[in-house]
């Protein structure tokens, strides 16, 4: 990862994601449910386990701050208005602010129908008492889960209709963490994953 985008990382994590909004006041776009579906079936692939999703996970859940928004961040650093390297991250952070509240389980028909077949716990609350529950990886305690935990946000889209990003908290038998995920819309019209990065657990 370029020291840019490390920056532009750090930036993203330091701003808020638990604005006020209301869920029935956003309509979340076709595409934003495509590119979750897509990472909802790629984890529940690779946990090679029971899947356990979260229906509308907190910005705990998700471990992101609840510091500053992107606009008082930005009257307070008005330089990163000016770096066109900051300028699509900026866009797309202020699209995430909007939808901070939304389930996307929720929104999306079609990530919902997955969810009721494929989801081994529908029960928020049970998903973070397992997850309050499980010892330090490190520790003689620690033993393999049987399902995989997924948080998942809502995926928002530039304006281009080119990348998507959302944040995910995961954890599966053999690996965890907290990480923004970025996909890019391929020639073929489908939705690739282009980075993943955040903090492994």
């Amino acid at each position: 990862m370029t020291k840019g985008r490390r920056s532009i990382c750090i930036l993203a994590t330091a701003l808020c994601v638990s604005c006020q909004s209301d869920p029935k006041s956003f309509h979340v776009p076709s595409q934003s449910c495509e590119v979750a579906l897509s990472y909802v079936k790629e984890f529940g692939a690779k946990a090679e386990s029971p899947v356990a999703v979260f229906f509308a996970p907190t910005s705990e859940d998700l471990g992101t701050a609840n510091k500053v928004s992107i606009d008082q961040f930005l009257r307070e650093n008005p330089e990163w208005k000016k770096r066109q390297d900051a300028q699509l991250d900026i866009e797309l952070i202020k699209k995430s602010e909007k939808f901070s509240k939304i389930s996307v389980i929720q929104q999306c028909s079609v990530l919902h129908e997955w969810w009721k077949e494929h989801s081994a716990i529908h029960d928020d609350e049970e998903i973070r008492r397992i997850v309050g529950s499980i010892p330090p990886r490190n520790s003689e305690e620690w033993k393999p889960l049987s399902k995989g935990i997924l948080a998942i946000s809502v995926p928002v889209i530039s304006d281009d209709g080119t990348i998507a990003r959302l944040n995910v908290a995961e954890i599966t038998n053999f690996e965890g963490g907290r990480f923004e995920v970025t996909y890019s819309r391929g020639l073929d019209g489908k939705w690739h994953m282009k980075d993943k990065s955040g903090r492994i657990d």
